[in-house]
């Protein structure tokens, strides 16, 4: 991870002394394993080791199979409710109770009470209390504090989830387990105090989860355009984690995809963003539905394990101008992309932008976090002061007086003093984190290394518009040319774009000008001034040249020599030489034929006489039969 637990002074999350400042200094355990290694491997007992923060670096380890097996009572913690409909399906066979909103503390109490061998409580972090309140009601709190042991899967969602609003439920309690874990792939150092008394195991990997390809365009809509337009480059099917319902639709809608799946939660408001890309809304993934594109949300990010075959692509979109898409690379960004199990993907691909920041102005975690613990303190201490003294001017405190500091502070139960909460400072020093990560697209990369991802970057761009308006049709022209050589000199700028589908267009658009191109290259349409008429005029005459020996070769055929033709003989088996060629004048019509042609072509020398009328007409003005123009034709001297 690119950062390690900070040891700075923080308010205790307690009631009784909110002010009270500790440090401790957190134990680090490091396991070094393979990449194919199981959990067993790092941990031979099969048990998550109690009062611990278990940092696995990896996804899909088995952490939570193996509290599922464990031969003990658990409390297993799953951020949503879809993973855990999936992880209770799978381990039936340990007679689990799934913990949902329909579910009552009664039922709960029921399940604590029945002959379950090993019981396994699955619940959201919301509905940790239900436990709580269960094991009230029949009396037996402290033998679950005593006998349970209580695992926060995905730990790291309690700083990335701030949206939700009682995501830190399960610490109100959790430390009053006498044996209790954190486990996450993506580790996050909270800065409560009271994690510094759990056991800090670090798995480490000698090798690279594998390499990912970072597209980094200002639009990242515009490539995922180009992705779901161009299916062909794909050979299985591809999976896309982009963490906005609405931006989906609109990718969906642009493409025009039809052979796609969306997995979001099933609800209303997300059935209605989708509007006719409802129709393919999933709401739990399996084999036998994918598709080649699916789609999936933040719902989907983290927890459950996707299985497909060796030409599976998986895909992050993120969008710096989507702000729900923003997720941070070390935590769900990095969750998403290692989804995929027992095979590794084909490829791996981030779609992206960035806030274009320099390194210099790009804030660090140490630094993000004093500042909110700078702010959060001092913002506490006018708050208290201000709360004390309209209670001595005997004013009313307003809600949104409390709205200010209540993003993170707790209030004390009876005064109802503020105080510093760290789980909810962390809450904002991870959202600022996350969005930092985007600073730049070498920030971007550094974040795929230090998770242990080898890297490369493509730059990918847009072609410039074409400047039509307003300007002359030479100055068009000279445009076109720059944007075909740009392509040609540049095409992995453009490999991810819809500049071939530009290119194809302009290629259509002005036949012409890139034939003329190809035969005089960009000098000799500088020396045409990229003039229409003047390429047109060159093109016939380039063409005409390239005809002139089957030319030469048709006349030899169908003229004789020392025979006499009359003018319009000549011209007629000349125009239909001309005719079958295509030769043409500089109008793009096909050439008028003469007979003097013959000569300034270097065909045949051409002399005229004249001769009897073969019909024996009489010149009236003599008599005698009637004397009409010929021409007779001779070979050039040098043997044309």
């Amino acid at each position: 991870m690119p950062f390690t637990h900070l040891g700075i002074s923080t308010f205790a999350a307690t009631e009784s002394n909110p002010s009270v400042k500790q440090e401790m200094q957190t134990q680090v355990i490091k396991i070094n394993l393979k990449i194919t290694d199981r959990f067993e491997v790092a941990f031979s007992d099969k048990l998550i080791p109690s009062n611990s923060y278990l940092d696995k670096s990896k996804t899909g380890l088995g952490m939570t199979y193996a509290e599922f097996h464990a031969e003990r009572h658990s409390i297993i913690v799953i951020p949503y409710t879809s993973i855990i409909d999936l992880k209770v399906k799978e381990y039936k066979y340990k007679r689990p109770l799934k913990i949902v909103d329909e579910v009552k503390p009664k039922v709960i109490g029921e399940y604590l009470n029945s002959d379950v061998e090993y019981k396994k409580l699955v619940t959201t972090p919301e509905g940790f209390k239900k436990i709580i309140d269960a094991a009230i009601a029949i009396e037996k709190l402290d033998w679950l504090y005593k006998e349970f042991f209580c695992l926060l899967d995905e730990a790291h969602c309690y700083a990335v989830e701030a949206f939700r609003k009682y995501i830190l439920m399960p610490f109100d309690y959790f430390w009053k387990f006498a044996n209790k874990a954190l486990g996450t792939a993506t580790y996050f150092p909270y800065s409560d105090p009271r994690f510094n008394q759990l056991t800090h195991y670090k798995i480490t990997y000698d090798d690279p989860f594998g390499k990912i390809t970072i597209v980094d365009h200002e639009d990242p809509k515009t490539i995922l355009n180009h992705f779901l337009t161009h299916p062909e480059k794909f050979p299985g099917n591809v999976h896309i984690f982009y963490n906005s319902v609405t931006e989906i639709e609109k990718v969906i809608r642009a493409a025009g995809i039809k052979d796609v799946n969306v997995y979001c939660r099933d609800e209303e408001r997300n059935h209605r963003m989708l509007g006719d890309s409802a129709i393919h809304f999933k709401q739990e993934p399996r084999v036998e539905d994918y598709k080649k594109f699916n789609f999936y949300s933040a719902r989907y990010y983290d927890g459950w394990d996707l299985f497909d075959d060796v030409k599976t692509t998986i895909v992050l979109v993120t969008d710096v101008k989507v702000k729900h898409s923003l997720v941070g690379i070390p935590y769900n960004g990095f969750q998403a992309i290692g989804r995929l199990r027992k095979v590794s993907p084909h490829k791996l691909y981030h779609i992206t932008n960035n806030f274009s920041k320099e390194d210099k102005d790009v804030r660090s975690f140490d630094h993000i976090s004093r500042n909110w613990y700078y702010q959060a303190n001092n913002h506490t201490q006018y708050y208290n002061d201000f709360k004390f003294k309209a209670l001595e001017d005997k004013m009313e405190e307003k809600q949104e007086t409390w709205n200010f500091v209540s993003p993170f502070c707790k209030f004390t139960s009876v005064t109802k003093e503020a105080y510093v909460h760290p789980m909810k400072v962390d809450q904002k020093i991870c959202e600022e984190y996350s969005h930092e990560g985007y600073s730049n697209v070498g920030t971007i990369e550094r974040q795929w290394r230090e998770m242990n991802y080898e890297t490369e970057v493509t730059r990918q761009e847009n072609l410039k518009p074409l400047v039509i308006k307003g300007v002359p049709k030479s100055t068009v022209n000279k445009q076109v040319i720059e944007l075909i050589e740009e392509y040609a000199i540049h095409p992995e700028k453009y490999s991810h774009t819809q500049a071939d589908i530009t290119i194809g267009k302009l290629r259509e658009g002005f036949k012409d000008l890139l034939i003329a191109y190809k035969l005089f290259k960009k000098d000799g349409l500088e020396q045409l001034g990229y003039d229409d008429k003047a390429i047109k005029k060159a093109l016939i005459e380039h063409s005409n040249a390239n005809q002139e020996n089957e030319l030469k070769l048709r006349a030899k055929v169908a003229y004789k020599v020392n025979i006499p033709y009359t003018t319009d003989g000549i011209a007629s088996i000349l125009k239909k030489i001309y005719a079958d060629l295509k030769i043409k004048a500089h109008n793009g019509k096909i050439r008028k034929a003469k007979a003097s042609q013959l000569e300034e072509l270097n065909i045949y020398l051409i002399k005229k006489t004249q001769r009897n009328d073969v019909g024996g007409a009489i010149d009236p003005k003599t008599g005698k039969i009637k004397r009409i123009p010929v021409w007779i034709l001779h070979e050039f001297p040098n043997g044309n």
